[in-house]
């Protein structure tokens, strides 16, 4: 993969995104940890997915905004979609 940090505009609220998934995993945990209803549990885990694709959708919205299309005159273009296609496939296995 290629090396190209920079500020991303959507960092801050995929952060925020993350804290609170993060905090929400640990809940699902400790209900079953209590014995709560699979019905119930199952239901949280489908929350927490949902919010994961949200915040994955939010990444690459930044990543198709500032990295792709700030590349198209630099010929780094091709090496950016590469990554983005290996991305993608991980991300949707």
């Amino acid at each position: 993969m290629t090396d190209h940090q920079h500020p991303h505009v959507q960092s801050p609220e995929v952060i925020r995104r993350l804290r609170r998934i993060e905090g929400h995993v640990r809940a699902v945990r400790e209900m079953a940890e209590a014995g709560r209803p699979c019905a119930e549990v199952i239901h949280q885990i489908g929350a927490i997915e949902a919010a994961l694709r949200r915040t994955a959708n939010a990444v690459l919205a930044d990543h198709l905004e500032r990295c792709i299309s700030s590349s198209v005159g630099d010929g780094r273009i091709r090496g950016l979609i590469g990554e983005l296609k290996e991305a993608l496939n991980s991300y949707v296995r």
